[in-house]
C-alpha cells in the first residue's frame, strides 16, 4: 500500500472515530450508546493501520460519553447525568476495565482486515462488559436517589446519592452541583437570548 493511500485510510479512520465520539455523546441510552461505539470501533479498525493511533482513538471513543456531559433541557436530568459520569470517572473498576479493554482493542483493531470475525466478537464482548459495569452503577445510583428522595428535594437527593456512591472519596459535591447549575443557567440564558 502506498503512502498516500495509507494516509487517506488513516484520515478516514480518524474521521470515523471523531464522528463516533460525537454520536455516542449525544445518545442518552447506555445500551444504544455502547452498540454505536462497537459499530464505530469496528469501522475504524478497517481504516487505521497504525496500532498506536488506533489505541489512542479507541480509548478516546470509549471514554467520550463519560468525559463530556451535554447539557439537558431539565436541570434534574442534567445533574443526574453529570453526577453519574463523575461517579464512573472515579470508579477504579470502571477505569481499569475501560483502559485495559481500550488498550487491547486498540492494538487488535488494525488486524480486523485479516481476522474480521474474532476481532469483531472481541469488540462486542468488551463493549458489552463496559455496558454491564455502567448499567450496574446506574442502577445503584438510581436506587440511592429513590431511597434518599423520600426526605429531600430532587437536587438535594442527587447530592446525597452522589456522596453515598463515593463513600471513601473526599469530593466537594456542593461545588460540583453549584457549578453545573450555573453552567445550565448560563446555557439557558444564551438560548433565550438567541430567540
Amino acid at each position: 500500500m502506498c503512502t498516500l493511500t495509507r494516509t487517506f485510510y488513516t484520515l478516514l479512520g480518524f474521521i470515523i472515530a471523531m464522528i463516533g465520539t460525537y454520536v455516542t455523546v449525544r445518545i442518552d441510552s447506555l445500551l444504544i450508546s455502547r452498540i454505536v461505539t462497537a459499530i464505530f470501533l469496528i469501522a475504524m479498525g478497517f481504516f487505521i493501520p497504525n496500532p498506536l493511533l488506533s489505541l489512542l482513538l479507541t480509548v478516546i471513543l470509549l471514554f467520550s460519553n463519560r468525559i463530556y456531559s451535554p447539557i439537558k433541557s431539565d436541570i434534574v436530568k442534567d445533574l443526574e447525568n453529570y453526577l453519574f459520569n463523575k461517579i464512573l470517572l472515579r470508579s477504579q473498576t470502571y477505569l481499569m476495565l475501560v483502559f485495559t479493554g481500550g488498550i487491547f482493542l486498540g492494538l487488535a483493531l488494525p488486524a480486523i482486515k485479516n481476522y474480521p470475525v474474532p476481532i469483531s466478537i472481541f469488540v462486542l464482548l468488551t463493549t458489552f462488559l463496559i455496558y454491564l459495569v455502567e448499567y450496574s452503577n446506574k442502577k445503584s445510583f438510581k436506587e440511592k436517589i429513590e431511597k434518599v428522595s423520600r426526605t429531600a428535594d430532587p437536587i438535594e437527593s442527587l447530592k446525597e446519592a452522589f456522596e453515598l456512591m463515593l463513600p471513601f472519596k473526599s469530593i466537594n459535591s456542593e461545588d460540583l452541583i453549584k457549578n453545573r447549575i450555573e453552567l445550565w443557567k448560563n446555557y439557558k440564558e444564551r438560548q433565550t437570548d438567541k430567540n
